[in-house]
């Protein structure tokens, strides 16, 4: 009889649909799981020459009530290190990760990620698509180009009985999707920029991300909520931004207010902004532009 009941109770138990469950190494990589592994979540990004640094590599502080806090040495030529707070939050069909980063020095980089690598032995040949959007495309089957590439608030991927893995950030920004077989791995990664290009120490980057099974239209209600459709009412002011960072404040093609960094050297010699050497990143929340503006005349100093 015994043996009839937990006979039942597992066939019941596969009958239940898919629930999301997580666990968190102790530098804080997480593994998403329905019975079954579906992804990992860490932070990643490679210094100039594709030299990669990860979060399984980071040095760990004591932990502080909910929040977990640890340090990546990065590879040269990038210089210093990438400090990390994660906090993560159970709900009971969402697991919340917020990312809070801080970059110890001046330094080149190429990028730095919140990357979701999804296993290839069950995701190849499956259809997937950035978040917002309608387009699938199929993962490919043997080695190859996803070709997802674009900006997106997250990413989603079939799991079977109708149900999607989804992983959507608090913002729009940057989104890649690679195939890591090319380089050894056996993984999909979906990588989410935070930052790129030069940073400076003290810069910051913070997004959050949840991870969530569902319907696709209940995915899209999800997006939708965390990102309304932006209207723009081109009759009230608006703040914009140039591409060097010069922000303006302009009522339809009319500029009330210019705003810039500028310097007058010595015999008032002059420079702006639009001359600095700069790199710029950021989502759709956020714009962070890095520059130096040499110091007329001699331009031998910077700011």
């Amino acid at each position: 009889m015994r043996t009839t009941l937990l006979g039942i109770a597992a066939f019941l138990c596969g009958l239940c649909p898919a629930q999301l469950t997580h666990t968190t190494s102790p530098q804080g990589v997480l593994a998403f799981s329905d019975r079954q592994p579906l992804a990992r979540m860490a932070i990643s990004g490679h210094a100039p020459g594709w030299a990669p640094f990860r979060q399984e590599e980071a040095a760990m502080q004591a932990a502080e009530g909910d929040a977990l806090r640890g340090t990546i040495a990065l590879p040269a030529p990038a210089k210093g290190t990438l400090s990390f707070e994660q906090r993560t939050t159970a709900e009971a069909e969402t697991v919340t990760v917020g990312y809070a980063l801080e970059f110890s020095d001046d330094s080149p980089l190429e990028a730095a990620n919140v990357s979701v690598f999804l296993p290839t032995a069950r995701f190849a040949g499956g259809m997937a698509r950035l978040l917002p959007g309608e387009g699938r495309r199929e993962l490919p089957v043997d080695e190859g180009d996803p070709q997802f590439s674009g900006s997106g608030a997250g990413f989603a991927v079939a799991c079977g009985e109708g149900l999607e893995f989804a992983v959507i950030g608090s913002a729009v920004g940057p989104a890649l999707v690679q195939d890591n077989r090319g380089w050894g791995g056996q993984e999909f990664e979906v990588r989410f920029a935070l930052a790129s290009g030069d940073v400076f120490a003290g810069q910051q980057a913070a997004r959050s991300f949840t991870a969530l099974i569902g319907k696709p239209e209940e995915i899209d209600a999800l997006v939708k909520e965390k990102h309304p459709t932006m209207r723009i009412d081109r009759s009230r002011p608006l703040a914009v931004l140039s591409r060097s960072g010069e922000a303006s404040v302009v009522v339809g093609d009319r500029r009330l207010m210019s705003v810039q960094v500028s310097i007058h050297g010595v015999g008032w010699a002059y420079i702006t902004q639009g001359q600095a050497n700069f790199s710029a990143s950021g989502d759709s929340l956020t714009r962070l532009f890095t520059g130096r503006l040499p110091i007329p005349p001699d331009r031998t100093k910077a700011l």
